[in-house]
């Protein structure tokens, strides 16, 4: 059965699209946490940063899977790395607010969810629900192709 929604809202919800946040102990200037990426994680990585390759895995399996590289990632970047692996799930609609993403994939958690924002306004002020105007194919890839010259940007 398809989920109605996807949270993001801890490092520990990033196990679900294969990265598993190891310590904080491993930056030397305690910013960046270190993370076992199984190949889900890595792919999803290596497609935000725009990278071809990533330094061999520390010591975990992620999601039962086991871990094929290690990235180090900054503490503040936990909402990006989330927005950007639902936007790949292609989403109906996502909602950004209270350090959280969620990615929102029926019309009826859409319902739901802006429903409890009009009733809860006070509660809610900081969340805002954005609806996708256009499907995206998650086979094609995040990078976009230019029209002029047919190179992939």
């Amino acid at each position: 059965m398809a989920k109605d929604y996807v949270e993001v809202s801890q490092w520990d919800h990033l196990k679900q699209f294969g990265i598993n946040c190891l310590t904080g102990e491993a930056c030397k200037y305690a910013q960046r946490l270190l993370c076992d990426l199984n190949e889900d994680g890595a792919a999803l990585i290596m497609d935000y940063l725009g990278v071809t390759m990533l330094r061999e895995n520390w010591n975990s399996t992620v999601n039962d899977k086991p871990a094929v590289a290690s990235v180090m990632l900054h503490r503040e970047s936990l909402q990006q790395i989330a927005q950007f692996a639902i936007m790949r799930m292609n989403p109906f609609a996502i909602m950004y607010g209270n350090h959280a993403v969620i990615g929102i994939f029926t019309p009826e958690a859409y319902d739901r969810y802006s429903n409890f924002i009009r009733d809860f306004p006070s509660s809610t002020k900081e969340w805002k629900l954005h609806t996708l105007q256009r499907s995206l194919n998650p086979g094609d890839g995040s990078r976009n192709q230019h029209a002029f010259s047919g190179r992939t940007v």
